[in-house]
């Protein structure tokens, strides 16, 4: 829902813009910067998201995409000069909600657009289940069409960063009991009881290295 909201926003105000005819340097300076700054920040988390790495927390890569793609929406609303090409670039953000409806519309768009909307709009469900002080284990799921959660290792990185690695056991279920011991510098012990419906117990040893 937070994605929802700060884009809900962000549109309305951008439309409020456009229709009043706002004309203030000072703000559109301030959410132009803003933009920029939100740009670097989306970028870098691509980078380190290639490389199995995140921002800490596990909403914190997709805030700054859509802080990016607010801003763009704002500036769309604030933007007085005759330039089309940068018109258009704050354009794109600004209708960016009809072209994800027209994709589902669309047949050939529908499976993209339905991965795209649900990996940008949907916060999804996601608990952490303390190691230690530098590791937790994170399930996540992204609402009823997901299935069953991801179990991941989380490894805290250089004060700011995380180190993710998916997939550390199988998906077994939702759980309704976990437990990570730490036996040693090296590995864990992880205990899963899923719930009544998938009835699935797993007591398994791991390393913190993969």
């Amino acid at each position: 829902m937070t994605s929802i909201i700060i884009l809900t926003i962000s549109f309305l105000m951008a439309l409020f813009f456009k229709l009043a005819k706002t004309d203030n340097d000072w703000l559109t300076r301030v959410v132009r910067y803003s933009h920029y700054l939100f740009f670097s920040l989306t970028i870098i988390a691509v980078l380190l998201l290639l490389n199995s790495y995140s921002f800490k927390g596990y909403l914190t890569d997709k805030l700054f995409i859509i802080l990016f793609m607010g801003t763009g929406m704002l500036l769309f609303g604030l933007y007085r000069q005759k330039n089309n090409l940068i018109r258009t670039y704050y354009a794109f953000f600004f209708f960016l909600p009809f072209l994800l409806l027209t994709g589902f519309i669309g047949p050939r768009l529908q499976l993209v657009t339905v991965v795209f909307g649900i990996g940008l709009l949907i916060d999804g469900e996601h608990t952490r289940y303390p190691i230690d002080k530098n590791h937790s284990i994170q399930t996540s799921r992204y609402g009823v069409l997901a299935g069953n959660p991801t179990y991941s290792l989380i490894e805290s990185k250089y004060i700011l960063f995380e180190k993710v690695t998916d997939d550390i056991v199988p998906k077994i279920g939702i759980p309704k009991s976990l437990r990570a011991t730490k036996i040693s510098e090296d590995s864990f012990r992880l205990n899963i009881l899923t719930s009544e419906i998938y009835n699935a117990r797993l007591d398994t040893t791991l390393s913190f290295r993969k």
